[in-house]
């Protein structure tokens, strides 16, 4: 896998763009469908060799950073580390999942953070809840469709019409969730809610799957973990062995025509208290600012009309090099989001601040649980951006 560079963003007059067309989670999974169909690879940097049936796991939440710092918990996975890859921008689940399963960049997707403005809403929208940020126990499935919202065929409808059998397996509760028909519909769903299941449930699809195949597996407590923990704790690391245990007995079951990948979709880093800033406590930073969305270190500052130069400009002055802050139409033009289509343009905030040093920004009045966190993502620093993938197996041409 080719390298990719690393280095916090310290540049904060040009922000790095994650690297949508080359080596990014927006390739991953048409290169496995590529293996499995012996075609020509998207990417030449995110070749994988060719197989009849391949395993894609994602851990959500770990970085290669992470990786690399706990590579005595991490021997099966090093034993098939190839490298790194870049996330999406935002680097949070929502966004780097739906480029995942879409197989494109979140400009075109239309998923632009935890939350986001959609349909010129004038509250937010929370993706993976599927409902106003604001009113979160009332679903607005109704009301948006996830077809509708997300209208793209993901990689795994072209995968079935190209003759592949799919299927996802994960936690149950997410089964038959707006989001997940948004992002990966098309695959057939299979419950997993522990480790043993979610590694029975994958080898039971590659046994029970006939001709080629494509087996995406998400394992999800990570990053939870990181989040209400932080990335010391002795949960923390319990986890990544239990992580490497699935690994290790996914690829030492593999047959000799299988393949297994395992990836994640953003890293994390973690802040002190006293580096979360309360948005209530800054009077300049709240002014003229209708909505604040996105995640702490990756915010879409939604202002009032014709507010957005002199609200980027506070923020600016007070940030300074701790965030990058610029306009909507910069953090397009830098590539942030990859290509962005029209219609999804007016869900960037106005003003697009990024973290470039150990900060974040939070309303609690909006989303307590944020200001708790001890772990965050979002922002482009390689410990947000870069994440691990490890091969395994396959047949290589």
């Amino acid at each position: 896998m080719a390298p990719l560079p690393d280095g916090h963003l310290t540049n904060v007059s040009r922000p790095r763009a994650p690297a949508y067309g080359t080596c990014s989670l927006a390739e991953l999974l048409p290169a496995a469908l590529a293996a499995v169909l012996g075609r020509a690879v998207p990417s030449p940097q995110l070749r994988i060799p060719s197989c009849g049936k391949i395993v894609v796991l994602l851990v959500d939440g770990l970085g290669h950073s992470t990786a690399l710092r706990y590579a005595r918990s991490l021997p099966r996975l090093h034993a098939g580390l190839r490298g790194h890859v870049s996330s999406a921008f935002p680097c949070s689940t929502s966004v780097c999942l739906a480029t995942l399963g879409t197989g494109a960049p979140p400009g075109t997707h239309g998923f632009l953070g935890f939350n986001a403005r959609v349909r010129e809403r004038k509250e937010l929208f929370n993706y993976l809840s599927w409902a106003s940020q604001e009113h979160i126990d009332e679903p607005l499935t109704e009301d948006i469709p996830p077809e509708v919202l997300q209208p793209r065929a993901t990689v795994f409808e072209r995968a079935e019409r190209q003759g592949v059998a799919t299927v996802m397996a994960g936690p149950s509760a997410l089964a038959d969730t707006p989001y997940t028909r948004a992002i990966f519909r098309g695959a057939q769903y299979a419950g997993a809610d522990e480790h043993t299941s979610l590694g029975d449930t994958i080898l039971n699809a590659l046994a029970r799957l006939d001709g080629p195949a494509l087996v995406y597996g998400y394992h999800p407590d990570l990053d939870r973990i990181g989040h209400e923990e932080g990335l010391q704790a002795p949960a923390y690391l319990d986890e990544l062995g239990r992580i490497d245990a699935l690994v290790g007995r996914l690829a030492d079951a593999l047959a000799p025509d299988e393949t297994l990948v395992v990836v994640a979709d953003h890293g994390m880093v973690e802040l002190r208290p006293k580096e979360v800033y309360e948005l209530a406590d800054h009077a300049g930073l709240e002014q003229e600012v209708e909505l604040l969305g996105g995640e702490a270190r990756a915010r879409h500052v939604y202002t009032e009309p014709g507010a957005a130069q002199r609200v980027a400009t506070r923020w600016r002055d007070f940030w300074r090099e701790r965030m990058w802050v610029g306009s909507r139409e910069q953090a397009v033009a830098f590539g942030l989001f990859g290509t962005v289509v029209p219609e999804h343009a007016e869900r960037i905030g106005d003003v697009v601040a990024i973290a470039a040093g150990p900060v974040g920004i939070v309303d609690s009045r909006v989303l307590a649980a944020e200001a708790r966190m001890r772990g965050h993502h979002g922002a482009l620093s390689h410990e947000e951006r870069l994440v691990p993938i490890a091969v395994f197996g396959g047949r290589r041409s």
